[in-house]
């Protein structure tokens, strides 16, 4: 990329549209797509987030992640002691996470009501915002709307998002931020105006109170590629002249680390001034909390579960969004957009690196990353000819119809060994094995890209809804029943192992006061006063406790022999309740 192209971009942009406009208006089916406007792109991003991420937002019956209950339960105590500023947990701080994650959980349950929904929607929002966030991305760079809008809706059917929008966690903000932060810097790039820049960073400081300093390391390693392609730059005759940027490009970093501290800054001088307790939970999160994931404590976890994880939460689209971003890599940039792809793409594994220094990795801390390498392959074939994606897209969708096809294939004989086969999962198991056929024996259906991308686009919306509204639900045996005396409980002590499980029936239980117990020391909280839920732990019930409710659920690591089993690796949860409460209810 050389000077003279930077310096007409916007020229080079307007000229590179009239060609593709033109070869896309050639066709017929393509051209009435592209003539629909940004209006009803974004209409129908905003009705797909609704239809399939919004159902099933307060339910339990989906792809769970530990730590959501201890944020549930740390989000309703402090609303109920009103401890806004030190969110609070066991009646202690919560020093583990900043706080954003927990006020937004507070202020949907003030608006709402205190519920699991409630809880979620921010997360929901979030991730709807960031796939409008892609698509804006796109459109910056001159990107068509019907072309922009297959990237985003993409983005909103990876496994990522169908996921984590339904759960309380901090990837829906990370995964904001990141799209937000990046856009606003490419905003900045196309039109030199400040104004987005110091935008960028007062959200970058924004993140600050999701993820503390490392989303600032995210948001200062995209702003530095962008200014290294800018700094190392040469002309036509391949001298080096960016030397004359350097002092620039150092200016806008200051300023954009600068903008970054404001908000940080206050929140760190409102701890401070507010009692001691702010002093120790700032030294334990800088100190404790974050260092101690290089602590030699830590087991050193492997490499290949941030790859992974990049893999699992691409799904259905992880093969394309691999095959675009590795393209993006070795191909040549033609023209300024792509140099931008290019980049976004490069700041993504840049990010994916950092994340191999701390001892501790999990397969989600690569979900942050994906707004950027979906936008980064987006701007790259925006000024390319779509042809090239025909083939790969061709095989992605044969990679779905195939994956959906043994999905069904897989509950049919799930529930044929449960002896609860439907005949509706049969016949969708039937029409799922047919199309991969048809697809198979008729590879070339279609001779427009455009019906690839939108085939891809329904298809893999179709899968993740099977998955989330047919697969999980069978698969799935929630810990808590949806009906029966349980529900109804006020004061409980629940046995089990693990005191997370407490703290889940406590989730569930809103306002009940609910104790946990190890197995062995019932006594604690078993006082005549509580019921009492036996989680797997062969409880024997005294003379004063009568069983009044029992439910499946299906046993913890399960494995293929115990699945073959009559019981088919169902364990049963009891639920007691003392004498002299039932006496009292029927009484009543």
């Amino acid at each position: 990329m050389n000077t003279l192209e930077l310096q007409t971009k916007s020229a080079q942009y307007s000229k590179e549209n009239k060609p593709s406009r033109q070869n896309a208006e050639n066709n017929a089916f393509l051209a009435s797509w592209i003539r629909k406007g940004d209006t009803m792109y974004i209409a129908l991003l905003l009705l797909l987030g609704l239809g399939v991420l919004l159902p099933g937002l307060g339910s339990y019956q989906i792809l769970t992640q530990g730590d959501e209950e201890m944020h549930i339960a740390t989000i309703r105590e402090s609303l109920s002691s009103s401890s806004f500023l030190f969110p609070k947990f066991e009646g202690v701080m919560n020093l583990y996470k900043p706080p954003a994650l927990f006020w937004s959980g507070i202020a949907a349950d003030s608006i709402f009501g205190t519920s699991v929904f409630a809880e979620r929607f921010p997360s929901f929002l979030l991730f709807l915002s960031t796939a409008l966030c892609i698509y804006s991305g796109l459109r910056i760079l001159g990107s068509q709307p019907f072309f922009a809008f297959s990237f985003s809706a993409s983005f909103l059917f990876t496994l990522g998002t169908f996921k984590f929008s339904r759960l309380v966690m901090m990837e829906a903000f990370l995964a904001f931020f990141m799209a937000a932060v990046s856009v606003l810097v490419l905003k900045y790039q196309v039109s030199r105006e400040r104004r987005w820049l110091v935008a960028a960073g007062i959200l970058t400081g924004m993140a600050f109170l999701v993820k503390g300093p490392l989303f600032q390391v995210y948001a200062g390693i995209v702003l530095v590629s962008f200014s290294s392609v800018r700094v190392f730059i040469t002309n036509s005759s391949g001298k080096w002249t960016g030397s004359k940027r350097i002092g620039k490009e150092v200016q806008d970093n200051v300023i954009f680390h600068l903008s970054a501290l404001v908000v940080p800054t206050i929140w760190i001088l409102s701890l401070l001034s507010y009692s001691e307790a702010g002093r120790e939970f700032l030294a334990f999160f800088f100190l404790t909390e974050n260092l101690g994931k290089f602590s030699s404590a830590t087991t050193n976890q492997g490499e290949w579960i941030l790859l992974a994880g990049w893999l699992l939460y691409s799904l259905p689209f992880s093969f394309l969004l691999l095959f675009a971003n590795i393209y993006a890599i070795a191909a040549k940039a033609k023209n300024y957009a792509q140099v931008l792809g290019k980049t976004f793409v490069w700041a993504s594994l840049a990010i994916l690196m950092i994340h191999l220094t701390p001892n501790r990795k999990d397969f989600y801390y690569a979900l942050p990353i994906l707004p950027l390498a979906f936008l980064g392959a987006g701007a790259f074939f925006s000024r390319m000819n779509p042809e090239i994606l025909k083939k790969p897209l061709s095989y992605n969708m044969g990679f779905l119809i195939g994956f959906g096809a043994l999905l069904t294939i897989g509950k049919v004989c799930y529930e044929w060994i449960l002896g609860t086969a439907v005949i509706l999962d049969i016949l969708f198991a039937i029409l799922a094995i047919s199309a991969f056929i048809v697809f198979i024996l008729t590879p070339k259906f279609a001779n427009n890209i455009s019906i690839y991308a939108i085939c891809n686009v329904v298809v893999a919306g179709i899968l993740m809804a099977y998955v989330q509204f047919s697969l999980i639900p069978a698969l799935s045996l929630s810990d808590f029943p949806e009906s029966g005396p349980v529900l109804q409980a006020k004061k409980v002590c629940v046995i089990a192992e693990n005191p997370w499980t407490a703290l889940s029936y406590k989730n569930a239980l809103v306002g009940s006061d609910v104790a946990h117990s190890v197995p062995g020391s019932e006594r604690n909280c078993i006082d005549g006063d509580r019921a009492v839920i036996d989680y797997v732990t062969h409880w024997k019930p005294r003379d004063d406790y009568k069983l009044v409710q029992s439910w499946s659920i299906r046993k913890r690591d399960l494995t293929w022999s115990e699945f073959l089993e009559n019981s088919h690796g169902q364990e049963l949860i009891f639920y007691y309740e003392p004498i002299n409460i039932l006496k009292n209810s029927e009484a009543r």
